[in-house]
């Protein structure tokens, strides 16, 4: 009977670590996924055309994900912001496979961005141990730093972290939530521009870009469940 436990468990736990190195490889579009923009073929339910219009962070545009369900709404305390999907500015950092560098979004300079930003709205039921990556890069005049909050009720928002946007070539920026999201039927996750430093009016051709947004349950905890099961299972048979 301990045998057939044991034969059980090991069985769960090798299939549970397989599952956490697979979330370390190559990110894929798989059930695992929560939501997933490109922009390189993105919707809009709002004013601009992502070929050659620009928005205004006021006017609370809309972009759908490419795979997922979700959505991505731009705010900003006022309309003083230039932003727009910009044709051929994207990345292959963070791409899902099957989809290439091809376009970004793209936040213009100047001193009426700060405050503006974006909300990942979605749902959490049945994920947990959230975790958020995507690409940017800021060229002068463009916000240095992410302002990371969450809110559970689409009202209050709680301050995760700041984190820094890189100097003129993409990096990622990532962030986990533990399980401050776990199973929720609907949080929103903002992105605040914050650090202006250029007071000039705004110039539509540098800011900050942002492409390839991923929403993922975060896999580690299961990958560490399975090194620590069987390490354990290898210390009983050792005793036995």
């Amino acid at each position: 009977m301990r045998a057939t436990i044991h034969k059980t468990l090991a069985g769960t736990l090798t299939m549970g670590l397989a599952v956490g190195a697979m979330g370390v490889t190559a990110p894929e579009a798989d059930g695992a996924l929560i939501a997933y923009w490109s922009f390189n073929d993105t919707e809009n339910t709002g004013s601009i055309n992502p070929d050659d219009g620009w928005g205004q962070a006021g006017d609370g545009e809309e972009f759908q994900p490419d795979e997922g369900d979700g959505l991505m709404s731009i705010f900003g305390p006022t309309t003083g912001t230039n932003f727009r999907v910009e044709e051929g500015g994207g990345t292959e950092l963070n791409a899902l496979e099957g989809f290439d560098a091809g376009d970004a979004l793209q936040f213009g300079r100047g001193e009426r961005w700060d405050g503006n930003g974006f909300d990942l709205i979605f749902s959490t039921e049945g994920a947990s141990n959230i975790a958020i990556s995507l690409a940017s890069f800021r060229s002068s005049g463009g916000a240095e730093e992410f302002e990371i909050s969450y809110s559970l009720d689409g009202e209050n928002f709680n301050l995760l972290e700041t984190a820094s946007i890189n100097d003129d070539e993409y990096a990622l920026v990532e962030t986990s939530f533990g399980s401050l999201l776990d199973n929720q039927e609907e949080v929103i996750v903002r992105y605040t521009q914050i650090g202006d430093s250029f007071s000039a009016p705004p110039n539509q051709g540098a800011g900050i870009r942002v492409d390839n947004v991923q929403i993922i349950p975060e896999p580690a905890s299961l990958a560490l469940m399975g090194v620590g099961g069987l390490l354990l299972l290898k210390r009983r048979s050792r005793q036995g």
